[in-house]
């Protein structure tokens, strides 16, 4: 029987992250968070430059751990559990970071496919069909390096999505877009929970 405790898939409890300095005072980036959220839910965290976001979002997706505090994806504890975790997450960062761009887009899909061990013949269907439904089919074989920064972002949605990912991190997914382009992220978003919640 579930209990309301194992309901939630990512739950983050008095989290604390400190960085340590040999040459000036430590910084804490975030101060005992809490966050509990389910299934099909939308968790939006806002605050200003500096408020520890990212911070959040690494740890959140096993990029880093905690000074203090426990986080939980899908009820499997992120300190003992990363790798089994990290096939079940996807994560969209904002701006130019994470695209190699001396491959094309197709290519630099099937790389994070093979590390998340998907099977090329699967690998290839999927992101064929990913790369239809953001609108970048025609450009999938052109080199990353000639894409504008709104495709460089919709590239970003096709690599985390890859391996169908249960949940999604977005790290300021519009962030240096311009308002069109801004805008047609945000529908996007909009898209793919519209999809997740119906199928």
């Amino acid at each position: 029987m579930e209990t309301k405790e194992s309901s939630y898939i990512v739950q983050a409890l008095n989290v604390t992250k400190i960085y340590k300095s040999d040459s000036k005072q430590d910084v804490k980036a975030l101060s005992n968070i809490d966050i509990k959220i389910r299934k099909g839910e939308i968790c939006t965290i806002l605050g200003p430059n500096g408020a520890g976001k990212t911070t959040l979002m690494k740890i959140l997706s096993t990029m880093l751990l905690p000074s203090s505090g426990e986080i939980n994806i899908l009820g499997l504890n992120v300190a003992h559990n990363s790798q089994i975790i990290r096939g079940s997450i996807g994560l969209v960062l904002g701006g130019e970071r994470g695209l190699y761009y001396r491959l094309s887009g197709m290519e630099n899909v099937l790389y994070f496919a093979s590390l998340y061990r998907v099977d090329i013949k699967t690998a290839k269907k999927r992101a064929n069909e990913l790369f239809i439904e953001l609108g970048l089919y025609e450009k999938k074989d052109m080199l990353v390096e000639t894409y504008s920064r709104g495709m460089k972002q919709r590239l970003h949605f096709i690599k985390a999505l890859i391996h169908n990912p249960e949940i999604l991190f977005l790290d300021e997914p519009t962030n240096g877009l311009d308002p069109i382009a801004a805008n047609e992220i945000i529908n996007l978003i909009q898209k793919l929970m519209y999809n997740k919640n119906n199928n």
